[in-house]
């Protein structure tokens, strides 16, 4: 299968760094072909033109600056996105990427006012992130703004059968530099990644909504269930067994140092 993996983080060396770097070789080792798209180290440029603005609900949106980067979302049967959570939302360059490629005419196209999606193509749809704040804030005080626009926005520009991840690391800036390394190493990166990327699509007819958290429905969360904070709609929709409450702490105990 063939991935686009875009990544946004300027520093080089920095956990989330590491977490793409695990992410790519895991695809890799796993016999798929990678395009890692980089959109800081390949200096894309995020700020949306008063001209493409302008046409973008035109026929013709002016996309000739971004040739390339719509042409390589085209040819990829999954996505992954890895990138830092800053202010609850993605990085700024990444915004822009999302702005500026994802237009009319190549993510979606407008019929009678309705969003029609038009990346059927692809099959996987994944976002590795991690987040300062503890999961509790972002959970029940701001109802975390990103995941619901990757996961169920963007998701829904993708096939309807595709397979998804939502893998955050939360709580970074209060771990140490032990349980940093632990979560970015494919012991515990690279179990999560496998089953998303060798599992068989899901039955025709799944809506994202089936994504949703049980606690999102009136379930309850347990002190031993920590994993599925992190890991329960993965598991939901992939069909994976529990992980161990160990899994779930070093998944939530990644650290802040460099991240």
């Amino acid at each position: 299968m063939r991935f686009l993996v875009i990544y946004a983080h300027p520093v080089e060396g920095s956990f989330q760094s590491a977490l793409h770097r695990c992410a790519v070789d895991t695809l890799i080792a796993a016999g798929h072909e990678v395009d890692d798209c980089d959109l800081y180290a390949e200096n894309f440029q995020p700020v949306l033109t008063a001209g493409e603005r302008r046409a973008y609900h035109s026929p013709t949106p002016d996309t000739a600056s971004v040739v390339r980067e719509i042409e390589r979302l085209r040819r990829a049967e999954g996505l992954v996105f890895v990138f830092p959570t800053w202010w609850f939302g993605m990085p700024a360059i990444l915004k822009g990427y999302i702005d500026r490629v994802w237009v009319p005419g190549v993510a979606f196209e407008l019929r009678n006012g309705r969003t029609m999606p038009l990346l059927r193509h692809v099959r996987r749809f994944g976002v590795v992130t991690t987040y300062g704040s503890p999961w509790w804030l972002n959970k029940f005080v701001t109802r975390d703004p990103n995941r619901h626009a990757l996961m169920h926005g963007l998701r829904y520009l993708v096939s309807r059968q595709a397979r998804t991840l939502w893998l955050a690391l939360y709580g970074m800036d209060s771990r140490t530099a032990s349980s940093r390394s632990t979560a970015a190493s494919p012991a515990v990166l690279g179990i999560e990644l496998l089953p998303f990327e060798r599992a068989e699509p899901v039955e025709r007819g799944a809506q994202p909504d089936d994504l949703a958290d049980d606690d999102d429905r009136g379930g309850r969360n347990t002190g031993r269930d920590s994993c599925d904070l992190v890991e329960r709609r993965h598991q939901h929709r992939l069909g994976g067994g529990r992980c161990s409450a160990d899994d779930g702490h070093r998944l939530i105990g990644a650290a802040a140092t460099g991240k």
